[in-house]
């Protein structure tokens, strides 16, 4: 079961359980909820069906300090090609001048140390 479904089960558990019983703030003491969420819930269920309780799709965030894929790539084929290199070559690779075609957003030195000391331990995991 996705946790999308959970949520949306364990919503329509709450309204259902206040409908039973009849009592709301005894089911939001019980489901640990507030009564302002239960009665959001309620009247998201009332206008738009119990369909409208599924939690809805987001999307993964942008980072914009994020190493570019390209220097991801780089690096990791750099790994594989050179597995005896360390943290400190792959941060010196990824500083070193380019050529004006490649010439673009670079990633902090902190960054290349973060992302190489990743390649590292994901490659001696794989020997």
């Amino acid at each position: 079961m996705t946790p999308a479904e959970i949520i949306y089960q364990r919503r329509v558990a709450v309204l259902d359980h206040a409908a039973r019983t009849g009592n709301v703030a005894e089911t939001c003491r019980i489901f640990g909820i507030s009564r302002t969420r239960y009665y959001q819930w309620k009247n998201v269920a009332d206008r738009y069906g119990l369909d409208a309780l599924v939690p809805k799709a987001r999307r993964t965030p942008q980072m914009p300090e994020a190493t570019p894929t390209h220097v991801v790539q780089a690096l990791l084929t750099l790994a594989v090609v050179e597995p005896t290199i360390g943290c400190r070559q792959y941060a010196e690779w990824g500083t070193r001048p380019r050529s004006r075609k490649d010439s673009g957003s670079r990633p902090s030195l902190p960054q290349l140390r973060s992302l190489a000391t990743t390649i590292i331990s994901i490659c001696a995991h794989k020997r």
